[in-house]
């Protein structure tokens, strides 16, 4: 999963797991350019939730944020996993 977080600092972003379900949450404000006299801010706050199924390692996740891009890795349970079974002779 790939969420687009363009000036986002990692310390303000916030990913938990909790009963199958991963949230995304982050908040920050940065101050508008403009006259010394008179300051603006913007508020920029997001948040997101997904349902995780059975096949989900939920131990195994990682949430690497670069560039302004938060990649979310979500491996596969290792019984979810696709196998090769041998066939033994009877």
């Amino acid at each position: 999963a790939i969420a687009d977080l363009p000036g986002i600092d990692p310390a303000h972003v916030e990913v938990r797991v909790d009963n199958n379900i991963l949230t995304v949450h982050g908040q920050t404000h940065y101050q508008v350019p403009g006259d010394q006299r008179y300051r603006e801010y913007t508020l920029v706050s997001f948040f997101r939730q997904f349902e995780l199924g059975e096949r989900i390692d939920q131990e195994g996740i990682r949430a690497d944020l670069r560039h302004g891009v938060l990649t979310l890795s979500l491996p596969k349970a290792a019984k979810a996993q696709a196998r090769a079974i041998t066939v033994n002779a009877a």
